[in-house]
């Protein structure tokens, strides 16, 4: 009997990491926006991030990739550990970084349990088998981190008044912190499906891409 309430509770608490998940992904995070196939009428719903919008640009040149459960062409797998190094750290499970159009340095701040319940969501999408073409990288790629997001936050801090003024505005609506600007991002990437850019100065002049992506 214990057993089966702790399978229960296990079950329920994993439910609830895929539900947040799945408001991340869809919502603030706005993965769809590159890595989910477009047609005349919008999103290819039947081909749900096998890959999607492509760059040239000075620094790279890159398609957004499959990010299905595909073992062949997607994240199949990929290890839990693999993907959180590769959504805080750029980097991908052999080594090589991610094109800066994918901004990990945002995610460097996620809580674990956000980054775990992405994963969760991640984990539930069907695989589809869709090769998208290899990265060319023109220059080395950088990992900008907006400033105050270098560490992961806890759910303490999160529950910290003092912490919570200091958290970079980038992710007041992330995690869920009431603020006017931090709201409206989030009312309209759940109807719009967008969530605002950056620019990124370096060598090949002033590049903007959206703040949240995965």
């Amino acid at each position: 009997m214990e057993s089966a309430e702790l399978q229960i509770q296990d079950t329920s608490a994993q439910s609830d990491l895929v539900k947040r998940g799945d408001y991340l992904v869809n919502g603030i995070l706005t993965c769809g926006n590159c890595h989910m196939p477009k047609g005349p009428s919008g999103d290819i719903m039947d081909k749900a991030f096998s890959g999607g919008a492509s760059w040239d640009e000075p620094p790279f040149k890159v398609t957004a990739p499959n990010i299905t459960q595909d073992k062949g062409t997607g994240i199949g797998n990929y290890t839990d550990a693999e993907l959180k190094q590769l959504l805080r750290k750029g980097i991908k499970r052999n080594g090589v970084p991610v094109a800066m159009v994918m901004p990990s340095g945002f995610y460097e701040i996620m809580t674990d349990r956000d980054l775990n319940a992405v994963i969760a969501y991640l984990r539930t999408i069907k695989p589809i088998k869709n090769a998208v073409p290899d990265p060319v990288y023109k220059m080395s790629q950088g990992h900008p981190i907006p400033p105050g997001g270098e560490s992961p936050y806890t759910e303490a801090m999160l529950s910290d008044k003092v912490k919570q003024g200091a958290l970079p505005r980038h992710y007041r609506a992330l995690h869920g912190v009431p603020h006017a600007e931090g709201a409206a991002r989030a009312r309209v990437c759940q109807q719009v499906g967008r969530a605002g850019g950056s620019e990124f100065p370096g060598p090949w002049g002033r590049l903007g891409f959206q703040e949240h992506h995965l």
